[in-house]
């Protein structure tokens, strides 16, 4: 059969629909609930990229000297089985971002439009490139020995919980960015960390210092995140 085109992204038309659209013909003809089909695709994309953390997270420390001019963007190809249960076809490191269509324009439009304004790529000063070739060497040595303690998978959840005792500067800049990159976020919805990003710490082989800071920061502040926020701009003040 010919390929029908569909021109509007909010209509059940063609043989291209939107997730929106789709998502509300799944709820009222079919009877489904979206929001738990939803939950387990956003987990199986969490797993994937847990899958290659241990290996990208080095090659970022040793090549990445400025953590602004970092970003990626990846297309997940899901199909789900007749019970419903998402299967990851494929991941595409470098997504089309083609436009052939209307419904292509509205939707990938936005998308390069809310990536580009969460990654906020700043080009590095000329002096950042001549002095240090790592991020990661950029810690004091009081900040390096708080890391070391919280990198223990040992630790009890009271123990992780007091990462947020004493904020040292570093703390304070990597909460800040991540706020501000939430701010900026649009239509993307961050997956993690999460309040409920314990039940994926199993599947790291390594425990990251950041992973702590920011999952502890998610669990405490998620219900009212302008107190949040609001410490983290009377610490920024303070220093």
């Amino acid at each position: 059969a010919d390929f029908t085109p569909n021109t509007d992204e909010t209509v059940c038309q063609g043989h291209k629909w939107g997730l929106l659209a789709l998502w509300r013909y799944m709820r009222s003809e079919l009877g489904l609930n979206t929001d738990l089909i939803w939950e387990d695709i956003k987990d199986v994309v969490i797993r994937t990229i847990i899958s290659s953390e241990s290996y990208v997270t080095p090659l970022v420390k040793t090549y990445v000297r400025n953590s602004h001019s970092c970003h990626e963007l990846f297309g997940f190809d899901i199909m789900l089985d007749r019970r419903l249960k998402p299967w990851i076809l494929e991941v595409n490191i470098s997504p089309s971002l083609h436009s052939n269509s209307q419904l292509d324009v509205n939707i990938k439009g936005r998308l390069v439009r809310d990536l580009l304004n969460m990654a906020a790529f700043t080009l590095p000063s000329r002096e950042s490139l001549a002095g240090e070739k790592s991020i990661a060497r950029l810690l004091s040595t009081e900040e390096r020995a708080k890391h070391s303690h919280f990198m223990h998978k040992s630790l009890t959840e009271a123990e992780r919980q007091k990462v947020l005792d004493c904020l040292t500067p570093d703390d304070l800049r990597v909460l800040m960015e991540s706020e501000d990159e939430l701010s900026r976020c649009g239509s993307f919805e961050r997956v993690l960390p999460s309040p409920t990003s314990a039940r994926h710490r199993k599947f790291f082989e390594t425990e990251r210092y950041n992973n702590v800071l920011l999952e502890q920061y998610v669990l405490k502040y998620h219900k009212t995140p302008q107190r949040g926020i609001s410490l983290l701009r009377k610490l920024a003040l303070q220093s």
